[in-house]
């Protein structure tokens, strides 16, 4: 694969297990020609599928299983003829689903921008089960 034959080169993610070693997942689009998948372990992404235009709402949501299965977001990179990731851009801010995103960030109260609301009416007895 070309570099430029991606839209944006594979998104790289990456499932790390608790001995230490990880495994990868990627999956790029190519103009015209439909949609890549590499697998394997990490840094050698060996195994592949390729599928057509029609199947992307399938590996959109096969990426979308990884990331709930714990795989994170490592970036965009190219994978030379042995499976290696190549050129990896990482992206300018942490993945959305790496553990350190998780934390939330208090807001200040003194924040001027947020509008003064009162939460001290809700009622909290009953659960709604929407989250």
């Amino acid at each position: 694969m070309d570099w430029d034959d991606a839209v944006s080169g594979f998104e790289l993610y990456r499932y790390t297990h608790s001995d230490g070693t990880a495994k990868d997942w990627a999956w790029c689009e190519h103009p015209d020609a439909g949609m890549e998948v590499r697998w394997g372990r990490s840094g050698k992404l060996v195994q592949k599928a390729t599928y057509p235009p029609a199947k992307r709402r399938m590996v959109m949501e096969r990426a979308l299983a990884k990331q709930r299965k714990g795989y994170c977001f490592v970036g965009w990179c190219r994978i030379d003829a042995a499976g290696r990731p190549v050129d990896l851009r990482r992206p300018s801010t942490p993945s959305a689903n790496h553990q350190a995103d998780r934390r939330m960030t208090p807001i200040p109260a003194s924040d001027p921008s947020l509008p003064g609301i009162d939460l001290s009416q809700v009622e909290t007895g009953s659960d709604d089960y929407r989250f």
